[in-house]
């Protein structure tokens, strides 16, 4: 199932990290020849809640938590570090 995975990544024209949305967002557009009028709002700015923030760190801070997020996230780890490595190379070209 994995490399199924890989092979539609491969296969895809664009895309985009979520960790770098506005980055992302930036590249397609220029690959699409586009723009678009409004500033993008960064998940990253509208996160600016205590209680968010609170959230993010008991989630973060919870390490038997965070070992199984990434045991059953295995290919989607996996996944992610080869379409990064990917979009590193399409957004410094």
């Amino acid at each position: 199932m994995f490399n199924r995975a890989v092979e539609a990544l491969e296969a895809m024209y664009f895309i985009g990290i979520q960790s770098v949305y506005d980055l992302s967002v930036a590249v397609m557009l220029r690959k699409m020849n586009m723009s678009i009028p409004a500033a993008l709002e960064k998940e990253r700015d509208q996160s600016s809640s205590r209680r968010i923030e609170e959230e993010k760190r008991a989630i973060l801070t919870d390490t038997r938590l965070m070992a199984r997020a990434r045991e059953v996230n295995q290919f989607d780890i996996r996944l992610y570090e080869r379409g990064t490595a990917n979009g590193k190379e399409t957004v410094t070209s």
